[in-house]
């Protein structure tokens, strides 16, 4: 296994423990409806320029960029999806997340987006909020 290839079974092995530890966050409700509205605006400075965030109507998405809201209502490993977002492409390309070495020493192939792995867990349990009931 080349060194890139470690670093991404690392950065997917980071967000499962993460995403799984999210459940638990999830199911209470002291401060969700703070940490939801801070997921909101978090996939709206990070995500937004690629993917329609809520309804959509107040963003631009790139045509081939699932929307949140499809995401999580139309595939069943959606939240394995979110969980190890950074190392399916295209993000490895652009996504810069703290505490991760990128899978590459090349620079970003367009404006990075750099986030914390809190930020990501906080867009996460947004994202779960959208899944239909």
């Amino acid at each position: 296994m080349s060194s890139s290839q470690g670093r991404r079974c690392l950065a997917i092995g980071i967000f499962a423990v993460f995403a799984s530890a999210f459940g638990s966050v999830a199911g209470s409700s002291t401060g969700l409806a703070g940490e939801l509205e801070n997921g909101v605006v978090l996939a709206k400075k990070h995500c937004a320029r690629c993917h329609l965030i809520g309804d959509g109507r107040t963003m631009n998405g790139l045509g081939s960029a699932p929307s949140f809201r499809g995401l999580v209502n139309n595939l069943d490993d959606w939240e394995e999806r979110f969980a190890t977002f950074f190392a399916r492409p295209p993000h490895p390309a652009f996504v810069r997340l703290e505490g991760v070495e990128p899978p590459t020493a090349l620079p970003p192939s367009a404006a990075p987006v750099e986030m914390t792995a809190a930020e990501a867990d906080t867009i996460q349990l947004y994202a779960r909020s959208l899944r239909a009931q």
